[in-house]
């Protein structure tokens, strides 16, 4: 590692183990090479916020990249930041709620926001505790976590910044299909889209 001068870690499929966290060893790994002079840096698609539920106590990087690029921190200093636009965001909770795909808006400084006319459908959906059909478990019980302790259930979207809109459903066709069509649908609504399993979608600003 004579050449290395920064070094750069997912957390999904790397630095979390099953129950969605850093363990206590990974952190103090992380804290030994920033200690040897190298710059740790996070590069996530989870939000900015909710980086600190998934971390021991005490826990430092020098940078982090969150919400699929969309968000950029070094040192506690905001270097980048590429937000969705309200219209964009309505337009694709439309579509959501029409199809009963699952979904979360994320605004930038804040938890993540479903509607409260959703709320009797989307907590049915994750009732049980095992994932059905070929889903993945961290994915569905991150999903299961989140509608108790990270979603603000509200009555409209409020008119401010976003990171990224995530979408789910267990039904591999009616997700593909959905995905498949923002994609078509990526210039008109000025929107990325990116996917982390069979089962999600994934929007950020165009671009990113």
């Amino acid at each position: 590692m004579d050449n290395v001068k920064a070094i750069f870690l997912d957390m999904d499929g790397t630095i979390l183990h099953k129950d969605n966290r850093v363990d206590s060893e990974t952190a103090e790994i992380i804290q030994t090479l920033r200690d040897c002079g190298y710059k740790v840096f996070l590069a996530t698609g989870r939000a900015h916020d909710e980086i600190g539920y998934l971390v021991p106590k005490g826990f430092a990087v020098d940078g982090i990249i969150s919400s699929n690029g969309t968000f950029g921190v070094v040192q506690n200093e905001i270097i980048f930041k590429h937000s969705l636009s309200f219209e964009t965001v309505n337009e694709i909770v439309k579509r959501a709620k029409e199809q009963e795909i699952y979904y979360e808006v994320f605004p930038f400084g804040r938890d993540r926001i479903i509607l409260n006319e959703d709320k009797a459908w989307a907590e049915a959906l994750f009732a049980q505790p095992t994932p059905p059909g070929n889903v993945g478990y961290s994915e569905w019980t991150s999903r299961r976590a989140s509608i108790v302790e990270k979603v603000d259930w509200e009555s409209t979207i409020p008119h401010t910044s976003f990171s990224k809109i995530y979408l789910f459903s267990p039904d591999y066709d009616k997700i593909t299909q959905f995905r498949n069509q923002l994609m078509k649908d990526q210039s008109s609504l000025q929107i990325s889209v990116s996917n982390s399993s069979r089962f999600n979608a994934e929007t950020m600003a165009f671009g990113i």
